[in-house]
């Protein structure tokens, strides 16, 4: 019993150090109402977004990875989840290659305003032959 206490409580502390620490990344001058609106209008999101849609990638879906918490965070911004979207260039019938493009968006929640703020956007690549 004492072991699996002692886990919880020090997954608890990762998760509050991994919270703040990636506060750097928020962009708190711009909120947004749903993490959707985040992906969408976020300025870093964006960037990325035109540059795939000029290399002609398609958006092809998008998911949100909720963080849960064993405790509600003390911070006044946390880490309420990410925003994955998944994109590929749209090939011939006969084509033996695909590229995909996937944008990760982390999401931070401000209590005190109740708003989401864009974080950190991560892009990936690769090609599936």
């Amino acid at each position: 019993m004492k072991l699996s206490s002692s886990f919880l409580l020090a997954s608890a502390a990762f998760f509050s150090m991994t919270s703040s620490a990636t506060e750097d990344y928020v962009d708190a001058s711009a909120g947004y109402q749903t993490t959707e609106e985040v992906f969408e209008y976020g300025r870093k999101s964006q960037e990325i977004q035109s540059l795939l849609t000029n290399a002609e990638y398609k958006l092809q879906a998008c998911k949100e990875m909720p963080i849960y918490y064993y405790v509600p965070p003390q911070e006044d911004i946390y880490w309420k989840s990410t925003y994955v979207c998944t994109y590929n260039v749209p090939r011939p019938q006969m084509s033996f290659a695909s590229d995909y493009a996937e944008i990760s968006v982390e999401v931070f929640y401000n209590k005190n305003i109740m708003l989401n703020h864009e974080g950190q956007v991560k892009v990936r690549y690769w090609t599936v032959y």
